[in-house]
């Protein structure tokens, strides 16, 4: 992190780190062994501290909201006003996570990002773009939803559905980090007043070059995601 320039915001002494060991089988199918730390344990004291700025963007994770001590941190989320973007990536949690929290969110008018397996889970149905707009119609809500190698869907209320192309790599080395890699990209390209098809472009290509390198470490620099850029412009 001092490396890299980033600044922790926090710090909470009273446990360690969390661990996540992820196994990728010889077929790209992945597995992932979890071990909870510090980023489970929410209170009300560390999350005051936390700077939140006008029309801030709030990246919100499904791992921290399916944990038994999550209250405070739904509480500090369903507190946010208006010009707040909440950001959620509910992620294989998402079955863990408590209905009547999940309405209580949509309220807030959240952007959801879910790949395959957790939109059909969202929508207890077959995951297909018709029943994601039906979904988005109900609620009010954006939707971007990963298909992999198929590309991504920008769904926003009442009909509008747009499919964000893929880019083509020479090799999947392994997927580990591509959906965080994904919203990473996304997130980036949000935080410079983008619109989101066009963030949500550069999610698919920062994705796209986390494929091509082994390990979670593969989030391209500046100059890697221009490079690439144009040698598939």
């Amino acid at each position: 992190m001092k490396r890299e320039k980033l600044i922790p915001l926090l710090r909470n002494e009273s446990c360690d780190n969390g661990q996540c060991l992820a196994i990728v089988e010889p077929y790209k199918e992945r597995a992932f062994i979890t071990v909870e730390g510090r980023e489970q344990h929410w209170t009300s004291a560390l999350l005051a501290r936390l700077p939140v700025g006008e029309n801030a963007i709030i990246y919100v994770s499904g791992y921290e909201l399916a944990n038994k001590s999550s209250r405070p941190l739904k509480d500090w989320l369903l507190t946010m006003g208006k010009d707040k973007t909440l950001f959620v990536d509910f992620g294989p949690r998402l079955a863990d996570i408590d209905a009547g929290f999940q309405e209580q969110l949509f309220l807030k008018k959240p952007i959801l990002t879910l790949n395959e397996d957790e939109l059909a889970l969202l929508l207890k149905t077959q995951a297909d773009i018709s029943s994601a707009m039906a979904f988005s119609n109900q609620h009010d809500i954006k939707l971007i939803c990963r298909f992999d190698k198929e590309g991504a869907w920008v769904i926003e209320p009442h009909g509008r559905a747009t499919r964000i192309a893929p880019y083509s790599v020479k090799a999947v080395v392994d997927t580990i980090g591509a959906g965080d890699g994904h919203c990473a990209g996304t997130l980036a390209g949000m935080a410079a007043h983008w619109a989101l098809d066009r963030a949500v472009q550069l999610g698919n290509m920062v994705a796209a070059i986390v494929v091509g390198h082994p390990g979670a470490n593969g989030a391209p620099t500046r100059e890697e995601l221009i490079a690439f850029n144009t040698l598939n412009a």
